[in-house]
């Protein structure tokens, strides 16, 4: 038996509309991103971030994610914000912060000498800030305090946050 012409007009018009779709890349693929867009990040960084001695000197690292984090380090009542870098020439990582009330970005590892921590953070896995230290930390930091989580399990995490006018380094 036939089947009627307008079923297989039907079919013959839709085959190749679903192979079609089928074979083009997924609307969600998350394309490999080599430079951060000065638009992810708060309008008020883009001055110093796109300044020549930063450009020329360091880069976005995008190895952890998120890449940036927010919180108010200098308790100042203003937002600052942490972002993953690495020096360009020699690809050694650290981080910036820039806080919202000074223009000079502060940073730490990314080659610099006498930083804390060391002049490479190729041991962080990933960080957080938190607000509420547990009991018996034995600090009394001015904000949000940055925990820096090691790759090496047997390792302690250290903790970077602002006191008395300037940035502290605790490891327990």
């Amino acid at each position: 038996m036939k089947a009627p012409l307008k079923a297989k007009t039907t079919v013959l018009f839709f085959l190749p509309v679903l192979l079609l779709f089928n074979c083009s890349e997924p609307k969600n693929s998350n394309p490999v991103v080599t430079k951060a867009v000065p638009v992810e990040l708060p309008k008020w960084t883009w001055a110093i971030l796109e300044a020549e001695n930063f450009k020329e000197k360091y880069e976005y690292n995008f190895q952890i994610n998120p890449f940036y984090l927010q919180a108010d380090f200098d308790k100042d009542g203003f937002l600052d914000i942490a972002i993953l870098i690495k020096e360009s020439a020699t690809s050694k990582t650290g981080l910036m912060v820039l806080r919202q009330q000074k223009e000079q970005p502060e940073i730490f590892g990314a080659g610099q000498q006498n930083t804390l921590g060391t002049e490479d953070w190729n041991w962080l896995q990933t960080w957080k800030t938190e607000n509420v230290l547990p009991a018996g930390a034995d600090v009394q930091p001015a904000g949000a305090v940055l925990i820096l989580l090691p790759k090496a399990k047997n390792q302690i995490a250290p903790w970077l946050f602002w006191q008395e006018e300037k940035w502290q380094w605790k490891i327990d």
